[in-house]
């Protein structure tokens, strides 16, 4: 199971790394820039994306199907964290590192639920461009979904590293 999610993860990044790269390429904002934006700063780049073409379509179509993907990727990533920490957790004999291993489920899942309503507010925003009232700032959701993405990961890399360096000195030379 692990190994089929690890093949989706890389082509879902692979294809929103792309989507990602076009419009930056084309207008110097990515996703990112964009969930991360204050609400002057994603009206504005809502309008960029909204006045530059790409081939038959906008970098804002470019944009909503990069998100409307989002969601297969928050499906992806929260499974894979989830498995991988689970996994780890197993083989883990530390009691700290076991309880965070376990708290990396609660909150890849938070993290995963905060993504996908950053999603909605992001599709609700490409309805209302240059409509400044209409705006749904994510800036906020996102920095708590990365932070804590970022967390899940770490404890799970220290686990895991610590755990071989172990293994590693324990055999003879």
């Amino acid at each position: 199971m692990k190994t089929l999610l690890w093949i989706i993860f890389v082509i879902v990044v692979s294809i929103l790394s792309f989507q990602d790269h076009t419009l930056i390429k084309n207008s110097n904002y990515g996703i990112v820039h964009l969930e991360l934006a204050n609400t002057e700063l994603g009206v504005q780049i809502l309008k960029e994306w909204h006045q530059c073409h790409y081939g038959e379509l906008t970098l804002l179509d470019v944009a909503r199907n990069h998100t409307r993907l989002d969601f297969l990727f928050i499906f992806t990533y929260v499974s894979l964290i989830i498995s991988m920490s689970n996994w780890q957790m197993q083989r883990e004999q530390r009691m700290l590192f076991n309880e965070l291993l376990r708290f990396n489920l609660f909150i890849t899942v938070l993290a995963g639920l905060l993504d996908f309503i950053e999603n909605f507010r992001i599709l609700h925003n490409f309805q209302h461009i240059g409509a400044e009232s209409e705006y749904w700032a994510t800036n906020w959701l996102s920095s708590v979904k990365f932070g804590l993405i970022g967390f899940a990961i770490l404890v799970f890399l220290i686990s895991l590293l610590t755990m071989r360096r172990k293994v590693q000195a324990r055999k003879p030379l």
